[in-house]
C-alpha cells in the first residue's frame, strides 16, 4: 500500500511538471515568434487638420511561405519620446513576397510624433 501512494505521489507530481512546462499544449498551425521573414519600415504618424490622427504601417514577407494573422505590436511616442500609445493590430494574410498593411486611429487627445512596430507572432502556412 505504501509503495502504490509513493507511485501515484510521484505520477501526480510529474504530471503537474508536464503541464507547467506547455508539453501538453495543442497547436493548430505553425504559429511562430520567429518572424524573421516578416520585416517592416517604420510607421507613418499623419496629423490631419480636424485633430485626428494616423498611423499607417507595411510588412513585407521576404520568405517563401504565407503568414496569417500576423501581430503587430504599435507604440506612439511625444515629442519627448515618452511613450504615450500603444494598440495591437492584425494583418490577417501575407503571401510569399507580398506586403500587408494597417491603418490605426488615435485618439484626438493623444499628441503622437513618431511610431514604432513590431511583429510579435504570425502563423506561418
Amino acid at each position: 500500500m505504501k509503495k502504490a501512494r509513493l507511485i501515484l505521489g510521484f505520477t501526480s507530481v510529474l504530471i503537474v511538471v508536464v503541464m507547467i512546462s506547455g508539453c501538453t499544449s495543442i497547436e493548430t498551425g505553425n504559429r511562430t515568434n520567429q518572424t524573421d521573414d516578416l520585416q517592416g519600415n517604420p510607421p507613418t504618424v499623419t496629423h490631419h487638420s480636424d485633430g485626428s490622427v494616423w498611423i499607417f504601417g507595411n510588412i513585407d514577407n521576404s520568405g517563401n511561405s504565407t503568414y496569417t494573422n500576423v501581430d503587430i505590436l504599435v507604440k506612439g511616442y511625444d515629442s519627448n519620446k515618452n511613450l504615450v500609445y500603444q494598440e495591437k493590430t492584425i494583418i490577417e494574410h501575407i503571401n510569399p513576397g507580398g506586403t500587408g498593411g494597417f491603418t490605426i486611429m488615435i485618439p484626438k487627445e493623444v499628441n503622437i510624433e513618431y511610431a514604432e512596430m513590431k511583429v510579435v507572432n504570425a502563423t506561418r502556412t
